[in-house]
């Protein structure tokens, strides 16, 4: 996730005080494990940032994700 930052060195820190800003902030294509498809899926209902995936419930996200449902919150 922090690899992107920071580019051409690619180095970035992330203090645990500024990790849930940084989560919710991100793009939930950038997160790990969410691939193209995946990630166009999530847009479909407007998910498009952690703190879009946050506001989910673990029910939305199991209906609509199955197995991987319980994964993203």
């Amino acid at each position: 996730m922090a690899s992107d930052l920071n580019k051409p060195n690619g180095q970035a820190v992330i203090m645990p005080k500024n990790g849930p800003a940084f989560v919710e902030a991100l793009a939930v294509k950038k997160f790990h494990g969410v691939g193209t498809a995946t990630a166009e899926k999530m847009q479909r209902p407007g998910i498009d940032t952690g703190a879009d995936l946050k506001e989910m419930t673990l029910e939305f996200l199991i209906h609509h994700f199955g197995k991987s449902g319980p994964l993203f919150p």
